[in-house]
């Protein structure tokens, strides 16, 4: 197919010197975007380049086909000697926006060589994607690569307009080169540093509220045990049950970082849960087995184990096999390890997501099979119980968690 993908017209508004092209509006580009990715129609890097980001570029004003000095490809510094996929420029030859180009569903592990380049040449923004994704940090701000990003554009899974607006905020031409692009990022960049902050800090103020309860706390509850029951209790007992509740109810209140905005934490029936004995004693009961030393390959169907031990002594009822992959993704998502913003999640070595913010893989194809967590994200699930017990082990070591910490009963 010839190339650039649309005609040539010399009154262009979108280009700076006015020779561009007939601009598309940008909703539209990400839709014809958006419908070719699902059809695994971009193959290469070059082909996400052309296909996708040389066309978003173009809608939101940069001079991509006719001007070597505002959008640089294969940008090369100098003094530094390392090459970043694209340089966009104001004024020109002097980079503002660094872009990273990468296969689709291939960006894990892509973002500290952007990041140093960046920062070493002071480039204060840096994108990361690979058509479908679009990532954007502040190289030049504190904490890891994840504490550094401003935000996630998945146009599969976002509105089409929404993601056309926050391209528009970060990356038009004309707001990068005034500075209010940059000025966005930023006034974004702390209202997540906020969101975190408070995420981290609230445990712990939950947890000094029930340790030390004011006569607020003990009125609420003795209100609505009076409401249940016809009278009040006494307000000394209701000040001992809060304390002796503190444990097991902080133990739920770990770290937050990184989860996203609008965890519904998954309600769970207290039936199903209940408190195990120490390890001491665990190891030396012969229906308890080490998760690291399961082996389910026993018959063509293997019957799956009664319920899955925590590090902590909490017990989760088993039903099905997937049961017991799920509650080890779900007491990782309760320490604050799998977020929104650690996937995709892999735990092959081939390309399949087993962890993703949707039902659909690296290809676009749905998950055949998968369970919706409680923080939003989806756990692909379709496999065998060899299958599922050995993803359950990848899991928890992938976030340095020693599988052997973890017990099965198995009848």
């Amino acid at each position: 197919a010839a190339w650039p993908p649309w005609k040539p017209n010399a009154t262009s508004p979108n280009t700076p010197d006015g020779i561009g092209t007939t601009p598309m509006a940008l909703s539209d580009q990400l839709e014809t975007a958006k419908d070719k990715l699902q059809r695994g129609a971009y193959a290469s890097e070059s082909a996400v380049s052309q296909g996708v980001l040389m066309p978003v570029l173009q809608e939101l004003g940069w001079a991509v086909f006719n001007s070597a000095e505002v959008v640089i490809p294969e940008y090369q510094h100098q003094l530094e000697g390392r090459r970043v996929d694209f340089a966009l420029c104001h004024p020109a030859k002097r980079p503002v926006v660094f872009v990273e180009v990468k296969n689709v569903g291939l960006l894990g592990g892509a973002a500290r060589q952007l990041f140093e380049y960046a920062f070493h040449s002071g480039v204060p923004m840096a994108v990361l994607t690979d058509g479908r994704e679009w990532i954007f940090f502040l190289p030049g701000e504190q904490g890891s690569y994840d504490e550094r990003k401003v935000c996630n554009i998945h146009i599969l899974e976002r509105d089409v307009e929404e993601c056309a607006r926050l391209l528009e905020r970060y990356l038009s031409y004309e707001r990068v080169c005034s500075g209010e692009a940059l000025a966005a990022a930023r006034s974004d960049y702390q209202n997540v540093v906020r969101a975190r902050e408070t995420q981290d800090a609230l445990p712990k103020a939950w947890r000094m509220l029930l340790e030390e309860p004011d006569s607020l706390l003990i009125d609420l509850l003795a209100d609505k045990y009076e409401e249940l029951n016809g009278y009040k209790p006494d307000p000394n007992s209701c000040r001992i049950f809060l304390k002796e509740r503190t444990k097991s109810i902080v133990s739920t209140t770990a770290p937050t970082q990184g989860r996203p905005h609008g965890y519904i934490e998954r309600n769970r029936p207290t039936s199903d849960e209940s408190r195990h004995p120490p390890e001491s004693e665990r190891l030396h009961d012969r229906e308890l087995v080490k998760l690291s030393e399961l082996s389910p390959i026993t018959s063509d169907k293997p019957p799956p184990p009664k319920s899955l031990l925590w590090p902590d002594g909490t017990e989760r009822r088993i039903v099905k096999w997937v049961d017991l992959f799920v509650e080890v993704a779900e007491w990782l998502i309760s320490r604050g390890m799998i977020t929104a913003e650690a996937c995709p999640i892999q735990l092959t070595h081939g390309r399949s997501y087993h962890i993703h913010h949707s039902r659909v893989q690296f290809d676009g194809t749905p998950f055949r099979s998968g369970s919706r967590l409680s923080n939003g994200l989806y756990l692909f699930t379709h496999d065998s119980s060899a299958g599922l017990v050995r993803h359950s082990n990848s899991l928890l070591r992938k976030f340095a968690q020693d599988p052997a910490q973890f017990f099965v009963r198995l009848r």
